[in-house]
């Protein structure tokens, strides 16, 4: 009894040893496949990551020269834009403006770039497709404005190992200081030439009785924010309406003068006041030119209210 147990365990324990030696070799050739089917997932995970960050740099780029194409139709033509965002659109993603090729979007639209990432993503034996489904435009605050996209990516493996389908939004942010003020362009015949830079004086426009700040503001053609005013993509249609991302300058009169302008002396020197012919400059300002005249709405934007008369 006790020497057929014996031979029971000692088969027992052969079988299992003649197992083990007989699997080893089916058993590392599926651990190898599983770490490259890991490494390739991995490596393909972290190319995701790396188009889209190509795909948020390709978006800046497209978005700013699409601006850039914007306002020089803008210019071109003589007029403001009939709908912003749909110009906008048509022009980061056709290279076009009213089905008219832009140069400066030539070989820069969103879909050269995305054509360039896919074909790039060969060299990695990764087959790449990026569907544009829609693209977003708006004022993030007064001096910057937000390009959103919303893409579906397709990533496969040429060897089959692993395959990415995912939609994401891809988002990049323009500063419009520089840009041109539309309405500067249309309003003098394309004779005064505005660029947005930010004032230096907001809150200490007038110390007391010393106006020098606000006089400054005014000759460099400094922008202030306002929720009163129009934003900047607003003024690309001539949209006059106001924004919580709105933004103004003071018309330094003399530059007009310079220019041969008609100058209209009973409107408020703001911007989208003065050039809309509103009669509304009721206020002269102490120790400035005749030619300084703010309406009341804004004596307190620009601490007005003790200097004026």
């Amino acid at each position: 009894m006790k020497k057929g147990m014996y031979f029971t365990i000692m088969t027992i324990a052969f079988l299992a040893i003649f197992l083990f030696i007989f699997m080893i070799p089916s058993y590392q050739p599926f651990s190898k496949k599983m770490n490259v089917v890991e490494m390739r997932v991995n490596s393909m995970d972290d190319f995701l990551k790396d188009i889209t960050r190509d795909t948020e740099r390709a978006l800046y780029i497209s978005s700013y020269r699409g601006l850039l194409a914007l306002e020089q139709e803008i210019v071109s033509k003589g007029e403001y834009l009939d709908d912003t965002e749909t110009r906008f659109k048509e022009a980061i993603l056709n290279g076009t403006i009213h089905n008219v090729s832009s140069d400066i979007m030539q070989l820069s639209t969103f879909q050269d770039w995305i054509d360039k990432i896919e074909q790039e993503s060969t060299k990695f034996n990764i087959n790449t497709t990026i569907l544009v489904n829609d693209i977003e435009v708006y004022q993030k605050d007064p001096w910057n404005i937000m390009v959103r996209a919303n893409i579906t990516m397709m990533l496969n493996d040429t060897t089959n190992i692993a395959s990415w389908l995912t939609d994401r939004e891809v988002e990049t942010s323009i500063s419009i200081i520089s840009f041109e003020d539309p309405i500067y362009t249309i309003a003098s015949l394309g004779r005064v030439i505005n660029k947005i830079n930010i004032t230096p004086y907001e809150g200490d426009y007038v110390d007391g009785q010393n106006v020098t700040n606000f006089l400054d503001h005014i000759e460099k053609s400094y922008y202030a924010a306002n929720p009163n005013s129009p934003s900047f993509l607003m003024r690309l249609e001539n949209n006059m309406s106001s924004s919580l991302y709105g933004i103004e300058s003071l018309i330094y009169i003399p530059n007009l003068v310079e220019q041969e302008l008609v100058i209209n002396s009973q409107s408020s020197i703001v911007d989208y006041h003065y050039w809309n012919g509103v009669s509304n400059g009721d206020y002269g300002i102490n120790n400035t030119p005749s030619w300084v005249k703010i309406d009341q709405n804004h004596l307190s934007k620009y601490d007005l209210e003790d200097v004026s008369y």
